[in-house]
């Protein structure tokens, strides 16, 4: 199986990141909206709104199952295309968009990147929220991207760091040697650890791995090399 084509699977059979049924009745995190904000993003490139886009197009690729309902409400009236690989994801995106009232301002199309064409047209903001390091040839992605946006577009990026990450590499790596493929089998290994063990610290603090969907994403992902 291709590299492109094992994320594809991953994403379809575990939605990430994972949203419970009753998730649309929980309020959005108001201190992060500022984050995902065009103008507060613009600003801080150019160091004026002047020239700022009124009604931005917005494209948020790799988007999952919720980011693109954060970043309507942080950018109202803004027009966004959520891209991701994961039919699944992109059916519960649409859930939460319907019940939190930002249908109307979310397209969604599935694919990967580089099939996002021209005929899409040109957006102001682009978020890419832990998905280059996904990628077998980040920086061609990143120059597919950059071809899709107006001169003046701003990019919200976030890739993993080596070192922030080592931690939780070294597990990983542990875990391809012994052959903890599974949320199960890596549970266990970890387990099997001495309590004072960096890896295990490190994994019990891990918030994700609190969560089948959360693990495969953090620690058994086939491509996330920084």
């Amino acid at each position: 199986m291709k590299l492109l084509e094992a994320v594809e699977a991953l994403y379809e059979a575990r939605p990430y990141p994972p949203v419970g049924f009753l998730s649309p009745l929980q309020p959005l995190r108001r201190d992060d909206l500022p984050l995902l904000s065009y103008r507060a993003a613009y600003a801080s490139s150019f160091g004026t709104t002047v020239g700022a886009a009124e009604r931005p197009r917005i494209l948020v690729v790799g988007c999952g199952t919720f980011e693109p309902v954060a970043v309507a409400a942080a950018n109202p009236g803004a027009e966004i295309l959520a891209v991701d690989l994961s039919k699944r994801s992109l059916d519960k995106l649409r859930w939460q968009a319907r019940w939190r009232g930002k249908s109307g301002q979310i397209r969604r199309l599935q694919g990967d990147l580089m099939s996002i064409s021209r005929s899409e047209g040109r957006f102001d903001y682009v978020i890419a929220t832990g998905v280059l390091h996904h990628l077998v040839h980040p920086q061609k992605a990143l120059h597919h991207l950059i071809q899709r946006t107006y001169p003046r577009a701003v990019f919200r990026c976030m890739v993993y760091s080596q070192w922030g990450r080592d931690l939780l590499y070294g597990a990983k790596d542990l875990a391809v040697c012994m052959g903890a493929d599974t949320p199960r089998k890596f549970r266990r290994l970890m387990g099997s650890l001495p309590p004072n063990h960096p890896y295990r610290i490190y994994f019990h603090l891990y918030e994700d791995a609190k969560t089948d969907g959360g693990l495969w994403d953090g620690y058994l992902h086939p491509c996330d090399r920084p």
